[in-house]
């Protein structure tokens, strides 16, 4: 049983790793976590030599809502799933847990933009 139960959004996001800020969309949300859908340009950008995450080695990245670059949330990747043949889905956990202000400021704010 899950911790914290699912909502399901559909928000524009940026997801930044290092220097490089990629377009994602949030799929789903809850206080301890995201689920984004992406190209395959993110996974060459998180795992460059093809490893899919492992909870031992979580790759980190900050995600904000698009337009909104002032407010994000650290996150850790904790799995990966191929949907299609460049678009992927990232189970992220916030980096804090739950309780964390910014997971929480976050959250609200993706509500507050969710289009379903």
């Amino acid at each position: 049983m899950r911790r914290h139960p699912r909502t399901v959004v559909e928000v524009e996001a940026v997801a930044i790793v290092g220097e490089e800020s990629l377009d994602v969309c949030i799929k789903n949300i809850s206080k301890s976590g995201i689920q984004i859908e992406t190209s395959d340009e993110l996974l060459s950008q998180l795992f460059p030599d093809d490893r899919r995450p492992s909870r031992r080695q979580a790759a980190g990245l900050k995600v904000c809502i698009s337009g909104t670059e002032s407010l994000f949330v650290e996150c850790q990747v904790v799995y990966s799933r191929r949907l299609a043949q460049k678009i992927y889905v990232f189970g992220c956990e916030f980096v804090g847990g739950p309780e964390s202000d910014d997971a929480n400021k976050f959250v609200e704010q993706v509500m507050a933009g969710r289009s379903s």
